[in-house]
């Protein structure tokens, strides 16, 4: 299966939006400190700036990234401005709303039935990547 940028991107979308509110992702930046007051710089038009909006934001200049900000959000800001803005704490933020988006998708999943496990003794992930599963796991 082949997924194009878009194709991902879209069913990122759809993760974010299932799991995440606009609520949600100003209370985790407040928490890592990349939000300290409000603006009218968001938490989730950095999500979009990120994800949305630039395919491919590491070579794009901040010029232009300051045009789709404004194009799609209506927020104008100076690149300057907004390069004061890609900091640690923009950092840290991203990771912990992956590393969130991860948590929900494999904490949420069902076990697998003990039917199954009686005949496997270690998983292959598709990249050949493997595992054992302890001893005391099995049945």
């Amino acid at each position: 299966m082949n997924l194009s940028i878009s194709d991902e991107l879209e069913l990122f979308s759809k993760e974010l939006q299932r799991y995440m509110s606009p609520h949600a992702l100003e209370k985790l930046a407040r928490e890592i400190g990349f939000v300290q007051r409000k603006s009218k710089y968001r938490a989730q038009d950095l999500v979009a700036l990120c994800v949305w909006l630039s395919e491919n934001i590491a070579n794009t200049s901040l010029t232009q990234l300051c045009s789709r900000l404004e194009a799609n959000t209506g927020i104008s800001m100076s690149p300057e401005g907004l390069n004061q803005r890609f900091n640690s704490q923009a950092i840290q933020f991203l990771q912990q709303l992956l590393a969130h988006l991860l948590h929900q998708q494999f904490c949420s999943s069902s076990k697998i039935p003990t039917l199954y496990t009686n005949y496997f003794r270690r998983i292959r992930v598709l990249d050949s990547t493997h595992f054992g599963v302890r001893k005391r796991f099995w049945v």
